[in-house]
């Protein structure tokens, strides 16, 4: 490989948040911090929730302070997500795993499919911070965002999102929602079926690496 490869990777952390630059030369890769910051949930519309637009604007601070790069990447701890309308826009600040909402959810989804069955088709922990019970959570509680709810992205998907407008759904970060199939990577139909959560929900899925802006 000839010349230099430059990529931005932020990386967000339950309490912080950080950019970090590194530049690959073709035979070592070198690396500095070039932006830290909070990353604090607030709490509105009595749920506690990521501060997103403070968040974008952390991120277009930790761009400029970059400069020039070829590649930009987020990673984020797993299960949260954003809400997209018709016209892709944010319907509300994404609730934070930390919230309360899915209190009673594991319970209940357990009625329609049992423990053992559903971690065999999906390989994940049954927690209830889990991407599939904070669902119920929104169907049950608060219908009519559901009732507006067109696309959902993981978290790293939307910041890309947020900044192209980009909707893709990266494999690895939808394998924490206890909807993906452990064994093909594509959504496991029979969950969603007994959940009935329509598959046109969510993105195109992609590997690491291939999706976002051009």
């Amino acid at each position: 490989m000839s010349g230099k490869t430059t990529v931005l990777a932020f990386d967000f952390g339950a309490s912080s948040g950080r950019a970090v630059k590194a530049v690959y030369d073709g035979a070592a890769l070198s690396y500095e911090e070039v932006h830290r910051f909070e990353n604090c949930p607030r709490e509105k519309d009595g749920r506690l929730r990521w501060d997103f637009s403070a968040l974008m604007d952390e991120v277009r601070t930790g761009l400029g302070k970059a400069g020039a790069v070829d590649s930009i990447g987020f990673d984020t701890w797993g299960v949260d997500f954003g809400l997209l309308g018709k016209n892709g826009t944010l319907l509300e600040d994404p609730v934070h795993y930390r919230d309360g909402r899915t209190a009673g959810m594991v319970e209940q989804a357990l009625r329609t499919m049992d423990a053992r069955t559903l971690y065999g088709a999906t390989g994940n922990q049954i927690m209830a911070i889990n991407t599939l019970f904070q669902l119920l959570a929104v169907k049950e509680q608060a219908p009519e965002v559901w009732r507006r709810a067109k696309r959902l992205l993981f978290m790293p998907d939307l910041f890309i999102h947020a900044l192209c407008g980009a909707q893709v759904c990266e494999r690895t970060i939808a394998s924490t929602s206890q909807m993906q199939d452990a064994r093909t990577g594509a959504w496991d139909r029979d969950v969603l079926a007994a959940y009935r959560i329509p598959e046109r929900l969510f993105a195109p899925s992609v590997p690491s690496g291939t999706g976002g802006c051009a």
